[in-house]
């Protein structure tokens, strides 16, 4: 069906089509299927009684001109953006109103398409149009103009059944207003246009574009056109793009987006188009959706109100909806995590409450449930209270014994241990850290604590072990020196006596329990205090990745001892959806078995390089470890302990051990890699792999709605390719096999610098406590370790963490306009900030040559620019140090922009930020901290007596 932009008379009164808002009755409702009638209006409203859209949360729409001036706006945080077709259009004869947005925009098909599209995403709902989300925050990237352009590939098509011409522009029109969407902080981007794929091939530069969204976490969602599901258009066609089409309407005649005749050459680069319809079908590639769109009301240039139809405003819909679901996790403290809500929006289609391909809010709400169940958000404090972290008391594990009478009981760190190993930790403080400010206060971080079973709150479940000895338990029974370890995992995962075990064991460094706010970044606390990850597979063993010379105990990597009298461990369960725990943990143990024994560490063990940074190249590794490539003996693809942890993790989920899957993933070389694996296993363990050893369950790759021939791994020489390819930018005109986006289809997003220093700042400094500015001198501070990380030059991470230190100074002078409460305010207070970050440059003269006074003037004098602005304009952004730590988050695409293969890694406090919620993960895995283990010396039983 054709977008339909059929405008009522005028207060609704007359004859003819009634248009009715998103969520009203008869509205999107009456779209739906008669066994499905109103499910989607209905769950919206439920949706809107918990959130209406957080303004943190930013949409962006390419697509006309939108009139901002309409009373359906009124009070919207909505903001345009220029892009150089924006401006060439604004000075266009066309446009005689010189704004594209603004009231004396010509009302033509593209301001009245965009204006309708931002409409039903943005109308507040005390207006004539209900959008769907909002409160969220907008960005309007015009890519459609009334005039006929100034020569940069801006076309009008033809609109079916008249004569009036229809605008269009090229893709690289898009791909650029892709880019300054992802550069203005876009969350979601609704793109209402496409050019049918059977007509076109996909621009390498959109490609790109597209590609760089996904790797910035940016969720584009896109029109799928008058094929819907079963043929979208470009760039609802792309991988990584949510395509969405609305259900089928037989009646409706193939028009204008019909595909190609038979044998009709493909257009690389053919111009989108603003005019498409909604006809479904079977959907491709798991990655589109279906949802009515009919009668939709939204507003036009002018004041006026229409009906719109068709999978334009099914887009918009979608894009409104993801944007609650953003909402929704941004106001319980987890970060806005876009493969998240992509995700669950995917998998809601399945076909239970709604047609097969449906969108199913609902549905898509109980999965976001179920995947944060345990997901612990920051804390944050209360109006007026000061942003203080709990400080517990070590709470004890519960008090159910397991079946076999063993109980790991109550314990606490003796007093001994406290004072000599710990140095002198207060009895309350092990797993938090006492930050001492500058001017003599202190705050607290629970930064090694995690949620426990007794209702969430942040402690440690202290459980004791030994190596090569039994432990005696409070009752005086003695057992093996991993008895009491074991039970509690079997417990906790619901595991059967003769169940294989498996945890990944964060070693950790609770001595680090009091820090000046400056010595911070120079310890392990750049990594959140953890020091090393490892595998946990029962009966005290562990496999690790360890330096050569190593003092830890064990007979090789495969059979290493707990060694906890080197540091304490966490021990984190991986459990995914639907699949027992027993057949994970086997699976995990013949992948970890195999890339332990067989891969090679660097000599640097603090490497931050890793090639496996998407699946495909992960798979690779896989498939020629096994075969033992020489290729893998360089020092790119050596791993560290956590990337190697994250490539078995990887694998774990992904790879089920049977000839099937393997012909399945691997293609036609799987029956052959499957019996070079069973030769490499019996080689290793001297035991062969049998039927009843094989593993079969619901790989990841597959819940995430991928094809097999979308994961299989590449040659090396395509992967060299690719990379050289990446590294020398020339991927817009490379034409060979490429790699999944980072992340995609993978147990966790890989990390970015940028990443780390985002949860080292989220983590280690709470607003209320140290005020911007001594948070602008940790950053002042920080810049030889990221330049060092980067890879970039001083004057250049300077420039890019300018914007961050801006709003923290803004959000310093918004709380306290005086320069009278904690932190250094005005511009005196600056000496003493450089003071101390001149002293942990110390000697280094190459630290001394800009002028970071000067930065920080001109930092203040924006920022202050910033609160008046607040204040003269309702619709501005409020500083806040969340916008802070978000800007931060974009240091990775902003080095991306100068360094064509950003650098990936993983960290070792993975894990744990993973347990807590703190960095995006797989809706379908779970990880979860179950208990910290140390030396049986270290501890005593709880004063109350055992458990």
């Amino acid at each position: 069906m054709r977008d339909e932009f059929a405008v009522p008379p005028a207060r609704g009164a007359g004859r003819g089509r009634v248009a009715r808002g998103i969520g009203e009755p008869g509205g999107l409702a009456s779209a739906r299927s008669p066994d499905a009638s109103g499910e989607l209006g209905d769950a919206l409203r439920r949706l809107w009684d918990e959130t209406r859209g957080d303004g943190r949360i930013r949409v962006a729409v390419l697509d006309g001109p939108v009139d901002l001036t309409h009373e359906a706006f009124r009070d919207a945080r909505l903001t345009n953006r220029e892009t150089p077709l924006h401006v060439a259009a604004s000075a266009h004869p066309a446009n005689p109103g010189g704004h594209p947005a603004g009231p004396a925009a010509r009302p033509g098909p593209a301001a009245r398409h965009g204006t309708q599209v931002a409409s039903a995403i943005f109308g507040r709902h005390g207006g004539p149009v209900k959008g769907v989300a909002p409160g969220c925050g907008g960005l309007i990237i015009p890519i459609f103009t009334e005039g006929p352009g100034t020569g940069g590939g801006i076309r009008r098509g033809p609109a079916s059944g008249g004569s009036a011409r229809l605008p269009s522009c090229s893709q690289t029109d898009v791909a650029r207003a892709l880019d300054a969407a992802v550069r203005a902080g876009a969350h979601v981007i609704n793109i209402s246009a496409g050019e049918m794929s059977g007509r076109a091939s996909p621009d390498p530069r959109l490609v790109r574009s597209v590609r760089a969204c996904a790797e910035a976490g940016v969720l584009v969602i896109a029109a799928a056109g008058e094929h819907g599901c079963a043929a979208p258009q470009i760039p609802a066609a792309l991988p990584t793009v949510l395509a969405v089409g609305t259900p089928a309407r037989q009646d409706t005649p193939a028009r204008q987006g019909a595909p190609a005749r038979q044998g009709a050459p493909a257009r690389q680069g053919a111009p989108i188009r603003q005019v498409e319809h909604g006809r479904t079908g079977r959907p491709s590639g798991g990655n589109c959706l279906i949802t009515p769109a009919e009668s939709v009301l939204g507003a036009v240039p002018g004041g006026g109100l229409a009906a719109g139809s068709g999978s334009s405003f099914a887009a918009a819909v979608v894009s409104g909806v993801a944007a609650l679901l953003l909402s929704l996790l941004v106001q319980r403290g987890h970060p806005p995590d876009t493969a998240l809500v992509r995700a669950v929006l995917l998998r809601s289609a399945a076909g239970t409450g709604t047609p097969p391909g449906h969108l199913d809010l609902d549905a898509a709400r109980a999965l976001l449930e179920r995947a944060l169940a345990d997901r612990v958000p920051p804390q944050r404090a209360k109006a007026g209270q000061r942003e203080e972290l709990p400080r517990p008391a070590p709470t004890p594990p519960d008090d159910d014994p397991p079946a076999n009478g063993r109980s790991a009981g109550r314990y606490t760190v003796s007093e001994d241990a406290r004072r000599t190993r710990y140095r002198d930790v207060p009895p309350d403080g092990f797993g938090a850290v006492v930050v001492e400010l500058p001017d003599g206060r202190t705050y607290t971080v629970d930064d090694l604590r995690y949620p426990l079973a007794d209702g969430g709150r942040p402690g440690m479940r202290l459980v004791p072990a030994a190596d090569e000895r039994p432990i005696t338990l409070p009752d005086g029974r003695r057992v093996p020196g991993y008895g009491l370890l074991d039970d509690l995992l079997r417990r906790e995962t619901g595991l059967r006596p003769e169940d294989p075990v498996y945890a990944l064991i964060s070693y950790i460094r609770p001595e680090e329990h009091r820090l000046p706010l400056t010595q911070l970044p120079n310890g392990t606390k750049l990594r959140i205090g953890h020091r090393h990850i490892a595998a946990y597979v029962g009966q005290g063993r562990t496999t690790q990745v360890l330096p050569l010379n190593t003092t830890w105990r064990g007979t090789g990597p495969t059979d290493m001892r707990l060694n906890l009298d080197h540091y304490p461990g966490t021990l984190h369960t991986v459990a995914l959806h639907g699949v027992p725990q027993a057949t994970l943990n086997r699976n995990g143990h013949i992948a970890d078995h195999l890339v332990t024994a067989l891969a090679r560490s660097p000599e640097r063990t603090d490497s931050m390089h890793c090639r496996t940074i998407d699946l495909n190249t992960v798979l690779q590794y896989y498939r020629d470890l096994i075969r033992g490539a020489d290729y893998l003996g360089d020092l790119a693809w050596r791993t560290n302990c956590s990337v190697h942890k994250t490539i078995v993790a990887n694998l774990m989920v992904n790879v089920p051990h049977n000839p099937a899957s393997f012909a399945e993933i691997f293609g036609p070389d799987g029956p052959a890699l499957w019996d070079d694996l069973r030769h490499r296993h019996h080689e290793l363990t001297g035991v062969r792999l049998g039927p009843d050893d094989e593993t079969r369950f619901t790989p990841l790759w597959r819940l995430a709605g991928l094809r097999p021939e979308a994961v299989r791994p590449l040659s090396p020489r395509d992967h060299h390719e690719f990379h050289a390819a990446r590294a020398e930018n020339r991927l817009a005109g490379y034409g060979g096999p490429r790699p999944l986006a980072p992340g995609v289809g993978m147990i966790w997003r890989p990390e970015t610098v940028a990443d780390l220093l985002g949860a080292f700042l989220g983590t280690y400094l709470p607003f209320r406590e140290t005020g911007g500015t001594a948070a602008a001198g940790l950053l002042l501070q920080m810049r030889h370790l990221a330049v060092e990380m980067l890879r970039v030059s001083e004057e250049r991470y300077l420039s890019l963490v300018t914007p961050a230190i801006t709003e923290l100074l803004a959000a310093d002078l918004l709380a306290d306009p005086s320069g009278s409460g904690p932190g250094l305010r005005r511009r005196d207070g600056f000496d003493a900030v450089l003071a101390r970050v001149r002293e942990a440059d110390g000697a280094v003269r190459r630290w001394c040559r800009t002028d970071l006074r000067g930065l920080l003037d001109h930092c203040l004098d924006a920022a202050s620019a910033r609160v008046a602005e607040t204040r003269d304009d309702p619709r501005a952004a409020v500083p806040s140090t969340a916008t802070a730590v978000e800007k931060l988050t974009r240091l990775g695409e902003a080095v991306a922009a100068l360094d064509a293969e950003p650098s990936f890694f993983t960290s070792p406090s993975i894990v744990h930020r993973l347990a807590l919620g703190r960095h995006p993960s797989s809706p379908f895995v779970r990880v979860r901290a179950v208990c910290t283990v140390l030396d049986d010396n270290e501890l005593v039983p709880w004063p109350d007596g055992p458990g």
